[in-house]
């Protein structure tokens, strides 16, 4: 007895998915086969054009599915989605056996079997550049498109020994654009450098489909800054002071992962000067341990690798051998000491002179005398104003010198040997507030 359309609630487009939960499932009675009795339960089903079960004619690229439902036999057309892209990640190339979702550059005449474990599935069949190329599937030739590099999409499903093909021949591809809605992966947070008033946050490991373009920062659960950097300095903390910091990754499409590791952090007590390196300098300079520096060439320069950012001073030991120049200067280049001086400001320190002396960039002098006792010496800089400052303790400080000139941007710190002889310093340390 045949079943017709008349008893049918709706038509209703299903998306392949759904097919395929619903045979996957276990939750619904299996298609039946010609022999099989029609189901009389409601949820069970049969698919179109098994035997004399008829659903009327199925459109292209789609199949009819008959369910019973409360009202009735229901038609559910199935449709076959189509793919833009023969080797995207739903597809795999095939391999030997059709195994679920393939896709198959057909180069010559093939024949080939299914993987009969895998109960449906999809294959994706292009024809070379000559075309003409035949594919026959467990002894069945299939009627695919011949043409020169055209596709065919193919789709069967095997129900007990009953193998079904669905072949569309006119295969309609375009392109559609996809929104990124992956969520990266969060960073390991972990913290260097702590000094007094700053943190350095560094993220490593944030991982996206597309990638991770920032991170947003938060300090003590509130947000603090966006940044592309990997390596992020946070500054303008307080003296002796806890902090705990987390971060969410980023990508462009403004997806962002979830929380990293919380990391916290306790800034110095007191500020802390670091000592100083100069890796460029002329041939008579020589570094003899931490903060101790020897140039016994005239005019020779050593430039420091770090430099002066803000607010801060460059500090050196006022018993140095020989004569010493300390300098701040806004290029890095060896700028030996001459005439005219061409540094920003610096200041003379020596035994051999028996005088400090001070200078800034257009060459005038400013003569301090003799003074005596100075253990410490600072060039001091607060906003664009340099000050020469004094210390006979070693802790207080009161000024000598003001620069007229006013100096911004970053100061590179140098020293010179303004004689000849051996010019050595004490020290040399650098702090930046």
């Amino acid at each position: 007895m045949g079943l017709t359309t008349s008893y049918s609630k709706t038509e209703t487009d299903v998306k392949l998915q759904r097919l395929q939960m619903l045979f996957g499932s276990g939750l619904h009675e299996k298609p039946l086969k010609i022999s099989d009795p029609v189901p009389t339960q409601i949820g069970g089903y049969i698919l179109a054009e098994i035997g004399d079960y008829a659903f009327g004619t199925t459109e292209v690229n789609k199949w009819n599915v008959g369910f019973l439902s409360s009202g009735g036999w229901e038609i559910i057309s199935v449709e076959i989605s189509a793919t833009n892209n023969s080797n995207n990640s739903e597809f795999t190339e095939f391999n030997n056996l059709w195994s679920g979702n393939n896709f198959l550059n057909l180069n010559a005449n093939r024949s080939l079997n299914i993987d009969k474990t895998k109960k449906q599935g999809y294959l994706i069949v292009k024809q070379d550049s000559t075309g003409n190329k035949t594919l026959t599937v467990e002894s069945t030739l299939l009627d695919i498109n011949l043409l020169a590099n055209q596709k065919t999409l193919i789709g069967y499903i095997l129900i007990g020994t009953e193998l079904m093909f669905s072949i569309n021949k006119n295969l309609i591809e375009t392109t559609v654009a996809i929104p990124d809605s992956q969520n990266p992966s969060p960073a390991t947070l972990t913290t260097e450098n702590i000094t007094h008033n700053s943190v350095n946050l560094i993220m490593t490991g944030a991982t996206d489909n597309v990638g991770v373009v920032g991170f947003d920062i938060y300090k003590d659960n509130v947000f603090l800054v966006s940044t592309n950097l990997n390596n992020y300095k946070v500054t303008g903390l307080a003296l002796n002071t806890n902090y705990s910091f987390k971060v969410k990754s980023k990508d462009a499409a403004g997806n962002v992962s979830v929380f990293s590791n919380i990391v916290s952090a306790t800034t110095l007590a007191q500020a802390v000067p670091t000592s100083l390196t100069f890796s460029v300098h002329d041939g008579s300079f020589t570094t003899l341990s931490d903060g101790v520096h020897r140039i016994t060439n005239q005019n020779e320069v050593g430039v420091s690798d770090q430099t002066l950012t803000g607010d801060g001073y460059f500090e050196f030991g006022g018993n140095v051998i020989g004569s010493m120049m300390f300098g701040l200067d806004d290029v890095s280049t060896l700028r030996s000491y001459g005439n005219p001086l061409v540094w920003n400001c610096h200041v003379i320190v020596g035994n051999s002179l028996g005088d400090n002396y001070v200078n800034y960039r257009n060459g005038s002098q400013s003569q301090q005398g003799s003074p005596s006792g100075i253990l410490k010496y600072r060039l001091s800089r607060t906003g664009t104003q340099v000050k020469l400052l004094k210390s006979t303790d070693g802790t207080n400080f009161t000024d000598l010198y003001n620069y007229p000139n006013a100096i911004s941007g970053e100061l590179w710190l140098k020293l010179s040997n303004p004689v000849g002889g051996t010019a050595t310093t004490e020290y040399v340390k650098l702090l930046n507030l």
